[in-house]
């Protein structure tokens, strides 16, 4: 326990000091890239490409754990924009010049109780000049995967590696479902509508379902380099047909047999 209290007090001293060393640098980098999603659409797949690239410096999901548990001190005093703030500008300086790009997923501010155009502000505050949309436009397989993800704790599997499978029950009776694909499908809507012109957008079902490479070059191409020979060892969590993973099937089938959403049961 001691010697796991000091190296975590360790850690933290090490990346302070490379932060403060490194970050004066900062005014050398030519761009940073936020990268816009809901998560279980592609994204990991995009993030190891372009970390095998490696000419961005990427952060990955800075917000994550921050989002699912902000101390409670910060809550109470309405430190939370502060906090991001720091925390993306803190992992931002140990780019020092290279290029720097990290992922925003929908459920990071969401969990936090602020508002895209919160975000954005510190984004912008902080220098960043680029966006990308990585949207899945089947949100039910979004849902399914996320649902899957936490019954085998299997996030991500590679090639060779054992593919766990689990079946998974929707709940239709409270609207709960319907409202979350709606949510989706807002989030999107938001961006596309609210983030400045010249933004990247990539879809997984057209850009990294069948080929990932196709969306690293467009990523990579949007940064304004050549794309590189390179490939990722990374495969479907949950490729089998949802008829085979949701136990209530039929009655999702029903749910969403007069929406604009039913065809979503079908890819």
């Amino acid at each position: 326990m001691k010697q796991n209290l000091l190296e975590s007090i360790r850690s933290k001293f090490v990346y302070n000091l490379k932060s403060l060393l490194y970050g004066p640098f900062s005014l050398l980098r030519t761009f940073n890239v936020c990268m816009w999603h809901t998560g279980r659409c592609g994204s990991t797949v995009i993030e190891d490409l372009i970390k095998k690239d490696g000419r961005i410096d990427w952060g990955s999901e800075i917000l994550e754990s921050f989002s699912k548990n902000p101390p409670q001190k910060i809550i109470d005093n309405g430190d939370i924009k502060k906090q991001i703030y720091r925390k993306i500008n803190k992992r931002q300086k140990l780019a020092a010049f290279r290029p720097f790009g990290f992922e925003m997923k929908l459920w990071h501010y969401k969990r936090l109780n602020i508002e895209f155009e919160d975000v954005f502000e510190i984004l912008q505050k902080i220098g960043f000049n680029k966006n990308i949309i990585l949207e899945r436009k089947n949100y039910l397989r979004v849902v399914v995967s996320a649902k899957v993800a936490g019954a085998t704790s299997q996030s991500h599997i590679k090639q060779g590696q054992e593919r766990k499978f689990a079946t998974i029950k929707l709940d239709v009776f409270d609207d709960r479902l319907h409202e979350v694909i709606k949510i989706h499908e807002r989030f999107y809507q938001d961006l596309k509508e609210n983030l400045p012109p010249g933004f990247l957008y990539i879809c997984y079902e057209d850009d990294i379902e069948t080929d990932p490479y196709k969306g690293y070059k467009k990523v990579i191409e949007y940064f304004g380099y050549k794309p590189k020979n390179i490939s990722t060892q990374l495969r479907k969590t949950n490729p089998g047909r949802l008829s085979d993973i949701i136990v209530n099937y039929d009655d999702v089938d029903n749910y969403l047999a007069n929406t604009p959403y039913h065809w979503m049961l079908n890819t």
